[in-house]
């Protein structure tokens, strides 16, 4: 596969259980369930003597507090699964579109979008990073739409060696979500609300985290 395919490491949104109607009650529901199974064991406190150490009642408690955090435990666990896999689907079609030189085999060859996936992305451009600050981006090259296993590019000579450290690919997917994959791989999401300000936005954040 081409080094410019590779995609980042997904990033894992996940929120607290606490926050989650479904997990509350959940648990909830799990605790009583528990709770009367505790008294088909040890039968209803109500006819012991009231006594904060009768043995069987705390036991009854006792369970119902571990079935209930297991239960939620396990909802948790389930509802991180859940999430992984929704973004995995979202990012599925875009991790296919990547940046790869066509070119005689020469010094100097042509960046060209290549689309990997079983559908069209669109409104692909080329950009290429500057040497100066973010904002004096270079181009676009303005592709169109990349149709299914094919490529297009431009007719801009770049160094082969230098291709996939200097060339950035925004495009849209067939869902309608807009995506930059960046130099070296990595692949995000666009952030601002044109292709250039995002591109800026991201080469920004690359260069004051490096």
């Amino acid at each position: 596969m081409p080094a410019g395919s590779v995609p980042r490491v997904n990033l894992k949104h996940v929120t607290s259980w606490l926050k989650e109607p479904r997990a509350i009650a959940f648990g909830a529901v799990c605790s009583i369930a528990g709770f009367l199974v505790a008294l088909l064991i040890f039968r209803w406190p109500g006819n012991l003597a009231p006594n904060w150490g009768d043995i069987p009642t705390w036991l009854a408690v006792i369970i119902a507090s571990i079935g209930g955090w297991i239960a939620l435990s396990q909802l948790r666990g389930q509802s991180a699964v859940i999430k992984r896999d929704a973004e995995d689907r979202r990012r599925e079609q875009a991790m296919s579109v990547y940046i790869r030189p066509i070119g005689s085999g020469g010094r100097a060859e042509q960046p060209f979008a290549a689309n990997a996936s079983q559908y069209p992305v669109f409104d692909a451009q080329l950009w290429f990073t500057p040497d100066g600050p973010p904002d004096s981006l270079g181009g676009p090259d303005d592709l169109g739409a990349v149709l299914p296993k094919e490529s297009q590019g431009t007719q801009r000579q770049i160094g082969k060696d230098v291709i996939y450290d200097t060339v950035i690919l925004t495009f849209r997917d067939a869902n309608g979500v807009s995506w930059i994959r960046m130099p070296g791989g990595a692949l995000l999401e666009q952030t601002k609300p044109t292709a250039r300000d995002s591109v800026i936005a991201a080469l920004t954040a690359t260069r004051r985290a490096s």
